[in-house]
């Protein structure tokens, strides 16, 4: 494993401070450990050498990642700083870091990418998708690689300003929705894992082997495992009852027979009410509640602050969304 040292520039560098490192506990406590589990799964099951080049920020946001090529698409950043000599500037500013620590190592020989970023975004979700894609086809663009697989992490759960409030979940959405954006890409959702006190919730092995499971599928040929999150796709909306389809693999949705937490409806008032759910069929899911004879809308966990239920056959969570626009 080999971690770029943190740095920040306003223009790109061409070398940075970084050591290969062996895996040994004491260097592991000192490395990405999502990264880390990712690549200590694929090793176990390919039986091969697994590197990982880490470079990473925490708390900081997509753009600082971006270069200035990229970023002038973007014309709501102002990034006159970038010209200007003796300017103040930091790791939460646009391009420093891809600048840094990111400009150094292209095109270091990759497999793919992993990212885990999200929450320095969050009150701009509707940018941030936009943001996103952008930063892929950059980083693809910079590997000469249209299809270099591209595997990213959903934010976890978080009390950001009450259990309430939705800009996590509007977020997650964003995220959500680059699936169908983003091709060759894969997201692994943390609904079920995520900690309400602490930004960084520590089950890191099972996010990095959700991470693994996408890669061992889609890039190692690995069979029998459905590694892909439930995706909602379409609602059918009749009387006491709302029917849901999912995008998900063979497998189906679990868990079969037991009611599901999480969901809500709302009529015609675009008020919402909690309502009881069931997995009805191998990608439907069906919604009762009696306040709304009519719904017009569902939701699930689309909030900050929730108790997922609802899964694929092999324990990958879906994730939270929403059917409306309001």
């Amino acid at each position: 494993m080999c971690t770029v040292q943190k740095n920040t520039s306003c223009t790109p560098l061409e070398e940075c401070t970084a050591q290969w490192q062996k895996n040994t506990p004491e260097n592991v406590a000192e490395a990405s450990a999502t990264a880390y589990f990712f690549a200590d799964c694929l090793q176990k099951i390919l039986d091969v050498p697994v590197g990982i080049l880490i470079s990473d920020w925490g708390g900081t946001p997509i753009e600082s990642w971006m270069d200035k090529e990229t970023m002038r698409r973007f014309p709501e950043f102002d990034l006159a700083f970038l010209d200007t000599p003796g300017a103040d500037y930091n790791a939460f500013m646009p391009c420093t870091l891809y600048n840094a620590m990111v400009s150094p190592v292209i095109p270091y020989t990759s497999k793919g990418f992993l990212w885990y970023q999200g929450e320095a975004n969050r009150g701009r979700a509707d940018q941030y998708g936009r943001l996103m894609q952008a930063y892929v086809d950059m980083m693809r663009e910079k590997w000469g690689n249209d299809n270099m697989p591209f595997y990213y992490v959903q934010i976890a759960p978080f009390n950001y300003a009450g259990p309430d409030d939705i800009q996590g979940a509007l977020l997650r959405e964003a995220q959500m929705k680059c699936l169908e954006t983003i091709p060759h890409s894969g997201m692994a959702v943390t609904l079920d894992i995520g900690d309400y006190n602490c930004i960084h919730p520590a089950k890191k092995a099972e996010v990095g082997r959700r991470l693994a499971y996408m890669a061992l599928v889609h890039d190692y040929g690995l069979k029998g495992i459905n590694p892909d999150t439930p995706v909602y796709k379409s609602m059918e909306a009749g009387r006491n009852k709302t029917t849901v389809y999912f995008k998900v693999g063979g497998t189906g949705l679990a868990p079969l027979g037991h009611e599901l937490t999480g969901f809500e409806v709302a009529g015609a008032d675009r008020i919402f009410h909690p309502a009881t759910a069931y997995v009805s069929g191998y990608d439907t899911v069906e919604v009762y509640c009696d306040a709304v004879p009519e719904a017009v809308a569902v939701r699930y966990c689309f909030k900050d602050v929730v108790q997922p239920s609802l899964y694929n056959g092999f324990g990958i969570p879906a994730s939270s969304f929403r059917t409306d626009s309001w």
